[in-house]
């Protein structure tokens, strides 16, 4: 009797130690700081950030919470936190360790640390609708959904070193305003790509730190995809081109012209990562996009975007000094007219406008401009029939 008494204490002793080394070791696994972003933008977190332990990543619901939109408040009856915004509610029930969605219960690891209220990152995202990739190399988690967004390569360029110090700091990271209420904004567009000219396009853009809108012809998608996936990938947002840019296809019928739009943003997505509802009509807008287009368009939740300054790009041949003298030209309407909107540039991806483009942006620099890409998150009505719904 002695002797199995010994056995089980020894058994006992054996458990007790394995369960302590185990929880030391828990204890002791490391912790990487990691930076989230939820579509095309970063998720703040000023007094509390996110981190990987193991193989799992941990947020404060608050903070990821207002980058999805929504609002976060506690329930202290219940012990719980609650999301919610206009469609979803999701209750984050610190007791029961679990998540309630509607009808459905998941299990979920909640707890405080810091003052704040900490849950599993990916079981949060995905219950909510989004795909969560983890770019180690960057140490950067990923939320996406449905909304047009930028590829994985796309998102690390648009934020370059910021990623650092939203790992790193200590306090609240500060990302001065896009569009400041003091500055001019100026939109540089290329159309007809993409093509041969469009890897000059993007050096020059990235040599001056700025973002352009390429609008592509889907049957160039196909011939230049490398050249396509490259705007992407070097954070320039992409619209739809139609997929001919033939006007004896286009404007026969709504029915045509509505197949080409979507033929190009399936090749575009497929081909470059980018899903985009912004469509520009080849020749503009005027006199082309009647009513039954546009509310075709609106059915579809696109959006169409002209333009405020033509550069002629697409007829001067070799004249480059015309395509400024036309920018420059525009630009002085613009101001005589005191209009504070945000300005749009036509351009084309041709040899003239690749020898000119840098003195383009060197001349809107001086007129106090900053330049921006499109960003579905901020839409500005920008077509030639003023429609609000576009």
């Amino acid at each position: 009797m002695k002797k199995i008494k010994k056995i089980l204490a020894a058994a006992l002793l054996f458990v007790i130690a394995g369960t302590l080394l185990w929880s030391k070791a828990s204890a002791l696994e490391p912790v990487k700081m990691i930076a989230v972003g939820v579509n095309d933008r970063m998720a703040a977190f000023p007094d509390a950030k996110p981190y990987i332990k193991g193989s799992t990543a941990y947020v404060p619901i608050r903070f990821l919470g207002e980058a999805f939109g929504g609002n976060v408040t506690y329930d202290a009856k219940t012990n719980s936190v609650i999301y919610q915004n206009k469609e979803q509610k999701m209750i984050f029930d610190i007791r029961g360790q679990k998540i309630i969605y509607g009808q459905k219960i998941i299990s979920c690891k909640i707890f405080d640390q810091n003052g704040r209220t900490y849950a599993e990152l990916r079981l949060m995202g995905e219950t909510l609708g989004y795909k969560v990739d983890y770019l180690s190399k960057h140490r950067v988690v990923r939320l996406y959904n449905s909304e047009p967004h930028l590829s994985h390569p796309g998102f690390i360029s648009q934020w370059g070193s910021r990623i650092h110090d939203y790992i790193y700091s200590k306090g609240p990271v500060v990302v001065p305003p896009s569009k400041p209420a003091s500055q001019k904004t100026v939109y540089l567009t290329f159309d007809d790509g993409p093509s041969k000219f469009t890897s000059e396009l993007i050096a020059i853009l990235n040599h001056n730190d700025i973002h352009a809108t390429f609008f592509q012809i889907g049957q160039n998608v196909k011939e230049y995809p490398s050249a396509a996936k490259k705007v992407a990938d070097n954070g320039n947002y992409i619209g739809i081109h139609t997929y001919t840019h033939d006007a004896s296809k286009l404007y026969h019928g709504t029915a045509g012209f509505m197949n080409e739009v979507s033929m190009t943003q399936k090749l575009i997505k497929q081909t470059t990562g980018v899903a985009t509802s912004l469509v520009r009509a080849p020749y503009g807008s005027k006199p082309y996009l009647t009513q039954a287009y546009r509310d075709q368009l609106a059915a579809g939740h696109y959006k169409l975007w002209d333009w405020d300054i033509d550069t002629r790009d697409w007829e001067v041949r070799d004249r480059s000094d015309l395509v400024l003298n036309n920018v420059k030209s525009g630009v002085v309407s613009i101001q005589h007219r005191s209009t504070k909107e945000p300005m749009v540039i036509l351009m084309h991806e041709k040899s003239v406008t690749v020898s000119i483009l840098q003195k383009v942006i060197d001349y809107l620099k001086t007129q106090g401009y900053t330049f921006e890409k499109y960003d579905p998150a901020h839409h500005i009505v920008k077509n030639f029939w003023n429609d609000k719904r576009l």
